[in-house]
Order: structure tokens, then sequence, then C-alpha cells
């Protein structure tokens, strides 16, 4: 009888562990299914973040381009500028000339009268 309780107690364990193998089996099951998931969210990760740095690298590109002409434009205003500051100091300076001119005229025109009637003057003197 003891024989029996004893065959009887391993056949028990047999099944405990075939149980616990089971169990087991379908851990290491799970944990394969979700290592595979994470390999495949990571291989799409990885797509998406390939397609990220090249839309980055050609906003980049295009900011690039954005400023090069921002900068070009600011350049050309810049230069509008100047051109027209040294228009300005130029007509400046023919007005100051133009007024120098018509002060002379006039003094020149003032004292051409005064000779006149000095010399009137002198002839009626006469």
């Amino acid at each position: 009888m003891d024989n029996l309780n004893d065959i009887n107690k391993c056949v028990k364990e047999i099944y405990i562990l075939q149980e616990k193998n089971n169990n087991l089996k379908n851990e290491i099951k799970k944990k394969i299914n979700i290592l595979i998931d994470k390999i495949k969210t990571n291989n799409n990760l990885s797509r998406e973040l390939k397609n990220v740095e090249t839309i980055n690298a050609k906003l980049s590109a295009d900011q690039r381009k954005q400023i090069y002409n921002y900068d070009l434009k600011n350049e050309q205003k810049k230069n509008m500028i100047k051109e027209k500051q040294q228009i300005i100091k130029e007509l400046n300076k023919q007005i100051t000339d133009l007024n120098f001119h018509k002060l002379a005229s006039s003094k020149f025109s003032q004292n051409s009268e005064i000779s006149v009637m000095l010399k009137m003057c002198i002839s009626s003197n006469l």
C-alpha cells in the first residue's frame, strides 16, 4: 500500500509539475508576444523618426532659404536707403548752392543798382 501511495504522490506531483510547466510555457509565450509587439513598435517608431528627421532637414533647408531671402531683401532695402540719403544730400547741396547763388546775384544786382545810382548822382552833380 505504501508503494501505491508513493505512486499516487508521484503522479500528483507529475500533474502539478506538468501544470506548472504549462503555465511557464504560457508565460513564455506571452512574454515572447510582448517582445514581438515591442520590436514591431520600435521598428515603427524608428521609421517615424526617420520621416521626422527628413522633414526637419527639409524644413531647415526651407528656413535657411527664407532667412537668406529675408536677409537679401533687408540688404536691398539698406542699399535703397543709402542711395536715397545720398540723393537727399546732393539735393540739399544744390539747394544751398542755389540759395548762395541767389543771394550773390541779389547782392550783385543791388551793387549794380547802387553803382548806377552813384553814376547818376555824380553825373547830375557835374
